[in-house]
């Protein structure tokens, strides 16, 4: 493609992920969490960053998602006013996503995978609601980003964007932590030889993270917290998160009475299938892909494109899976939000690897249709309670 044309491509494609976002924002009435978020941002500065540190609260969260809230309602005190923040921060991931598939799997892999952000029901709902979700999204994007130029390069700026976008994640959320302890792994079993200046790096992060390290210790050290309606980790929850969540099919009504209705689960089924079975393919390749380049003497640049982006996708995943079980429930929007943009690159990329350009347009073509009929229903569906803005 034309550089003119790919340029054309990636505006249309963020202009319509602002539509999907913007169009909405007020459209359904504000729920409990975005209630208590509002008055949280509508405290002074030194009470927002304070509630971060305060040990006799039982779920502090980090204040930089509140600070840009605070900011916004500043301007626009209103229900669009307050979901500003998530739906700018779910457009700008867009963007974003771009930039780290073209790095990784070239520019036609960041093109899809920009576009299926943009068109994602999952991807919509989060930047339609005035959490830190969408935010924690493109902030972990931004750590992947300068993760992949600090494996290209360790330079004083590469290192500075990870700092700097490291701390970005952290204070929005603390499951950057787990994201960054893959990274940091990772990283050292990649490049041994240049580990000194990644384990600097890391100390310094966590140096400037200190205070809310404190206070995540005295949240796992309380008996008792405001969250204890969280159910317990269940075996079927990380099959429901891949197949209904993450394909954005959960917007969808069952109506056993319908006419069509065994055809439409039929051809819902198909495509879970045959998402998995690109996840499978992908999966395989990147375990042959590591063992390839541990043998070799030199890693290619970038190296372990499809390794890097399933480590981004199943070690905060497995981190959570076991601190559920070990510890804690943790609410689900906390780190599938975070791990949500590495499903989306893995899946432009796996589409992207078909043999025929007739079955990626396939394959495209099913997923922006059933996508859109997703839409459509979370839209539109009375239990919903969405109206245009």
């Amino acid at each position: 493609m034309a550089q003119k044309q790919i340029h054309a491509t990636l505006l249309a494609i963020i202009v319509c992920a602002a539509a999907l976002r913007f169009f909405f924002i007020a459209g359904h009435a504000l729920n409990p969490d975005e209630i208590t978020r509002r008055a949280a941002a509508q405290q002074s500065l030194r009470d927002i960053v304070g509630e971060s540190f305060a040990g006799g609260l039982p779920e502090p969260n980090p204040p930089l998602f509140t600070l840009l809230l605070h900011a916004a309602l500043a301007v626009d005190d209103s229900r669009s006013g307050l979901r500003l923040v998530s739906a700018a921060a779910g457009t700008a991931s867009v963007f974003v996503i771009y930039c780290v598939g073209r790095r990784l799997f070239g520019v036609r892999a960041g093109l899809l995978a920009a576009f299926l952000m943009a068109a994602s029901p999952y991807a919509v709902k989060y930047s339609l609601f005035a959490k830190q979700y969408a935010l924690t999204a493109f902030c972990g994007l931004l750590v992947f980003w300068a993760f992949l130029r600090c494996m290209e390069s360790l330079t004083a700026g590469s290192l500075a964007a990870y700092f700097l976008a490291a701390q970005a994640l952290l204070w929005t959320h603390y499951s950057g932590l787990f994201l960054l302890a893959g990274f940091f792994i990772l990283f050292r079993v990649a490049q041994a030889r240049k580990s000194k200046a990644w384990v600097g790096l890391h100390a310094g992060i966590l140096l400037a993270y200190g205070p809310c390290l404190f206070a995540i210790y005295q949240i796992l050290t309380m008996q008792k917290t405001l969250i204890d309606w969280i159910q317990p980790f269940s075996a079927d929850a990380i099959p429901r998160l891949f197949l209904i969540h993450f394909m954005g099919l959960e917007f969808i009504p069952k109506d056993p009475e319908s006419a069509i209705y065994y055809f439409r689960m039929t051809a819902l089924w198909a495509l879970r299938l045959l998402v998995a079975g690109v996840f499978a393919v992908r999966f395989v390749a990147a375990l042959r892909e590591f063992g390839n380049r541990v043998a070799a003497s030199e890693a290619p640049q970038p190296p372990f494109p499809q390794t890097l982006t399933f480590a981004y996708l199943l070690f905060p995943l497995f981190c959570f899976v076991a601190f559920s079980l070990a510890l804690r429930p943790i609410y689900e929007p906390e780190y599938q939000m975070l791990v949500y943009p590495a499903f989306i690159l893995i899946l432009a990329h796996g589409i992207n690897a078909l043999a025929s350009k007739y079955a990626r347009a396939a394959v495209v073509l099913g997923l922006t249709m059933v996508w859109g009929w997703s839409l459509d229903h979370y839209f539109w569906d009375p239990r919903y309670h969405i109206q245009p803005w």
